[in-house]
């Protein structure tokens, strides 16, 4: 289930990179303050994202006392998350590290006109929400809140139909 996820994900995401950008993922263990990559969403993301034929670098907190030997095989983790941020036209905060929700606009700022930051933990939306070189996305958050509102109406309404249907019909 996991992995399947982390492919949904990777689909949904790649269309909005350019072809061949270089990608950050921020957070490679299973959860902040933790050296486990096992079943880390962040590595099966990142490893989806090399495959596209993105350039992927990466970087954790815990990234010294992690085993990263397969991980980088297609991946190139880094010691710090300036020398990622510094690199990427795109940015993917896979983990709700403190290091992470301390980051500011400024911390985004590149050669590029615009970087794109997939956030899924939604830590950053405050700061950096309407930023004019930052193209926000909170992953997990509705991208259209009125289609998404009458599809959960439709659902709602039908259940309670099919259920009133099945009390006059006992």
């Amino acid at each position: 289930m996991n992995r399947s996820i982390a492919e949904k994900i990777s689909q949904r995401i790649i269309p909005m990179i350019r072809p061949g950008a270089t990608v950050a993922v921020l957070g490679l263990s299973y959860k902040p303050f933790s050296h486990v990559t096992e079943e880390s969403q962040g590595v099966y993301i990142a490893r989806h994202l090399s495959k596209s034929g993105l350039r992927v670098v990466a970087f954790d907190p815990m990234s010294n006392e992690m085993a990263l030997e397969e991980i980088r095989r297609n991946i190139v983790v880094l010691d710090s998350i300036e020398e990622c941020l510094n690199q990427a036209e795109a940015v993917l905060i896979t983990t709700p590290d403190p290091v992470f929700k301390a980051l500011s606009e400024d911390d985004f700022r590149n050669e590029w006109a615009e970087v794109l930051v997939f956030d899924f933990w939604r830590l950053l939306s405050d700061k950096l929400s309407g930023i004019s070189h930052i193209k926000y996305v909170g992953i997990g958050k509705s991208s259209d809140d009125e289609a998404n509102t009458a599809r959960l109406k439709q659902l709602w309404w039908a259940n309670l139909a099919k259920l009133r249907e099945r009390r006059s019909n006992e």
